[in-house]
């Protein structure tokens, strides 16, 4: 009787380790993808994620380069779904980019508004390299302050490895709330829309 207690206590350890192996391979995925965010290595954050090309417009542009370098976060939990899919809850903290989106939209306009009207308006291209700087120096304000939200990244098994299966929850977490800032903008500009 104590040889199959003995047995049974062994596989139930063995497989707990097992278990506790992927899980930790993918907090190891979520923690490579971060740093690489933070590095502002989009190129090496790319091997992280499981659908490759979501990160090409970053890639070319230096406003969101400027955002991911900013975040901070730390694992909370991890839980198993199957051999094949972990959910890793995380704290992230990111610019506040519902303060610099308002921001950014009031000198935006203000600049867009006086170049129309202007005797010599500059051209589409410095319009928008205009844009940019003034998104940068938005986000670039000492006093911007942070947000910090929870969020759970689904992290799959693929045969390449762990990869963070990004979606828009994601995303507008690690952009600190970005993508629900611009949202509430569209919707205070289109009241009517649905």
């Amino acid at each position: 009787m104590k040889k199959i207690i003995a047995t049974a206590l062994s596989l139930i350890m063995v497989l707990s380790f097992a278990g506790c192996g992927e899980t930790k391979k993918a907090e190891e995925a979520v923690t490579n993808l971060f740093e690489a965010f933070k590095a502002g290595d989009f190129e090496k954050a790319e091997e992280f994620l499981y659908k490759e090309g979501d990160l090409e417009e970053a890639e070319s542009d230096d406003m969101f380069n400027h955002v991911f370098t900013k975040i901070d976060y730390k694992i909370l939990s991890s839980e198993k779904i199957n051999g094949e899919t972990v959910n890793v809850t995380a704290s992230v903290t990111a610019p506040d980019m519902k303060v610099a989106v308002g921001e950014f939209f009031d000198n935006a306009l203000q600049f867009a508004l006086s170049n129309a009207f202007s005797e010599n308006p500059i051209s589409d291209e410095e319009l928008s390299e205009e844009m940019e700087k003034m998104f940068v120096e938005a986000t670039d304000k000492e006093d911007l302050g942070t947000v910090t939200n929870e969020v759970v990244i689904k992290v799959v098994k693929t045969p390449d490895g762990w990869k963070v299966e990004s979606d828009d929850e994601f995303a507008d977490v690690i952009t600190g709330r970005m993508m629900t800032a611009f949202k509430e903008l569209e919707e205070a500009m289109n009241p009517d829309a649905e």
